[in-house]
This record gives structure tokens, C-alpha cells and sequence, in this order.
């Protein structure tokens, strides 16, 4: 063989018996979890929508960008953030300053929305369930997937995003009353059942879009929320 061609086939073994080797220098393992669950029918209703509430928002030269927002705490507390070109004022009860567990709503028309879940036959016990929140499309919302939100239209389309959705359980009764607050694990963030049964109150946080500064009237959207064991 050519002194050259015998080099290059030599290299090219080289080559193959590297490649094909499964001797490593260092490794090393983490354990991974998984989840399934076989249950009869879970039921989820929505009993009230969740409302922001009355605010005026005023944008610099009409235009806004998306810098604003207004974070309604799924205890009913709203609060309002300016910046860039865009001024948010709350209206009707802007000035109580804030829910505490056991009170009567804040002034106006803002409120969490609250959603009935009944695991039917299968509730006799108490057992977490998991709570997740997507779009009108079945896109996830939560810190994994930050670009997916809830558009909000009404006089003008897509004035506002939503997004940011927090949760946790109450008693039903009159006010605001915690019944279990929510928890996270590695399947995510979840609240127990009592017997089965649960109603959970939901905030979020609405933001501002860019463009013409959105003129008066209701502005609307819908959303997903998904219960799993």
C-alpha cells in the first residue's frame, strides 16, 4: 500500500474503534420521577369569572407598550403598576388596602374567579390535585412557557394580555375564607381535596399591549383550567 493511503487508513480505524468504545472517564446518575393515575370522571365548573375591575389607563402620545400591569391576588387584592408610556389608575376601591382572610371582598366590581372541583365517587378521603392553566388554543401558561397569555378584546382586539395565574382553595363561605393554600412538588402546584371537593379562588396578572391607547368598554377572554390527581 502507498505510504499516504496506509496512513489514512490507519487513522480512519483509529477513528472507528474510538467511536465505537463505551469506556467514559466519569459519569454519573440522578433519579427521576414519574406519575399516572387511573380515577373516574374529575368534575371542574366555573361558578363566578374572574374580574379586574374598573381602571382608567392612559398611554403617552396614545400609544401604549407593555411595561403596565395590574396583579390581581387571588384574595381579591389588586395592585397596580405604571411604567414606560402607560398610566393604570384603579377605580372603585383602589384606596381599602388589600383582603385579609375572613373579610368581606375589596370595594368594586374586581374579584377572583372561583371554580367548583368534585372528584365524585372517589372522594371520600382527602388527596391533592393538581391545577394548571392554559390558553384558549390548550397552551400551557406558567413560568415554563412565558410567551403563551390570554389575549383580552372587547372595542379594540387584543388590548390586554393575561397571564401569571395563582390559586388556592376557600371554604365558600361569606368573605374570602382560606381553606388550603397552594402547594408545589416535582408534578407541580397542587391543592388538597376535603372529601373529595374543593372550590379554588384564581388571580392573575393583566398587562398592557402595545398600540393605540384601547378606548372605553368591557374587554373579555377565556382560559383554560385543567385538574388532574
Amino acid at each position: 500500500m502507498h505510504a499516504r493511503k496506509k496512513a489514512a487508513a490507519v487513522a480512519m480505524a483509529a477513528l472507528l474503534a474510538f467511536g465505537a468504545s463505551t469506556s467514559y472517564a466519569d459519569s454519573t446518575s440522578a433519579m427521576a420521577h414519574i406519575s399516572a393515575s387511573v380515577t373516574n370522571v374529575l368534575w371542574i365548573a366555573e361558578v363566578s369569572a374572574m374580574n379586574f375591575g374598573n381602571f382608567a389607563l392612559t398611554c403617552a402620545s396614545s400609544l401604549c407598550d407593555t411595561q403596565s400591569s395590574i396583579v390581581l391576588a387571588d384574595n381579591g387584592l389588586r395592585t397596580a403598576t405604571s411604567a414606560g408610556a402607560d398610566t393604570i389608575a384603579l377605580l372603585n376601591g383602589a384606596a381599602v388596602g388589600g383582603i385579609t382572610s375572613g373579610t368581606a371582598q375589596e370595594t368594586g366590581a374586581q374579584a377572583p374567579g372561583f371554580y367548583s372541583i368534585d372528584a365524585g365517587t372517589e372522594g371520600t378521603g382527602s388527596q391533592n390535585v393538581y391545577i394548571t392553566f392554559a390558553d384558549a388554543q390548550g397552551n400551557l401558561i406558567d413560568i415554563n412557557h412565558p410567551a403563551n397569555h390570554v389575549n383580552l378584546s372587547g372595542p379594540v382586539a387584543n388590548a390586554f394580555t393575561v397571564d401569571t395565574f395563582t390559586f388556592e382553595s376557600d371554604t365558600g363561605t361569606t368573605g374570602y375564607v382560606q381553606q388550603n393554600p397552594s402547594q408545589s412538588d416535582i408534578y407541580g402546584t397542587f391543592i388538597p381535596l376535603v372529601n373529595g371537593k374543593a372550590i379554588i379562588r384564581v388571580g392573575a396578572t393583566l398587562h398592557t399591549a402595545a398600540g393605540p391607547t384601547p378606548p372605553p368598554g368591557q374587554y373579555t377572554g377565556t382560559f383554560n383550567i385543567m385538574a388532574s390527581y
